[in-house]
């Protein structure tokens, strides 16, 4: 089965019409709410199943700290904002930032993970708009502890940001959000406890 996480609509478009050409099971994987305004580019387009996108990378190259921002879905522009938010601040000043679009929860694109893991990728953090415990970050763990050749060489520090497992009191999606530590302030304070 397929797993798809857009980042927003133009993404969503693209990637209902990979997985209704896909021949076999599929889900496409987004929040409640409104979308981001972003204009849906036509005709449709087939993504490559599997296949993450880097969005960015922030920061010197020759940084001694390089930290890799592994986004799913909505958590893609959070992870950008936050990634400008420590190279901006000064927060990050000796860390290259990669914003990276993961855009498949299953199947993972094994193939740059072992790339970063290669290129001297020292801190991992997974953001997800969805529950830790059993999300897309799991699989990230699984996968790097259990099958990932280039982890058992370079074992970089890993933080899995999304939903705890516990209650989450009613609100607006934006305040259950900043409640989960999913807001951009939010992910900031948990990515400058990664890289102390």
């Amino acid at each position: 089965m397929l797993i798809a996480a857009p980042k927003d609509e133009n993404e969503c478009y693209h990637l209902l019409n990979t997985c209704y050409e896909y021949q076999g099971c599929t889900a496409v994987r987004y929040p409640r709410g409104v979308g981001t305004g972003t204009v849906i580019a036509s005709p449709a387009q087939t993504y490559n199943v599997g296949e993450a996108v880097i969005e960015s990378v922030l920061g010197s190259e020759g940084a001694p700290k390089k930290l890799a921002l592994l986004a799913f879905g909505t958590m893609v522009a959070t992870a950008q904002q936050a990634a400008e938010s420590l190279i901006d601040n000064d927060i990050a000043s000796d860390c290259q930032v990669h914003v990276i679009n993961m855009r498949w929860v299953k199947p993972l694109d094994t193939a740059l993970l072992e790339k970063l893991l290669e290129q001297g990728i020292t801190h991992i953090a997974t953001l997800e708009e969805h529950m830790i415990m059993g999300g897309a970050g799991s699989a990230v763990n699984e996968y790097l502890l259990n099958e990932s050749p280039a982890f058992k060489d370079n074992r970089p520090a890993v933080i899995n940001v999304g939903i705890p497992d516990r209650f989450v009191a009613h609100g607006s999606q934006a305040e259950q959000m900043a409640d989960c530590g999913l807001d951009v302030n939010g992910v900031v304070k948990q990515l400058e406890q990664l890289l102390l």
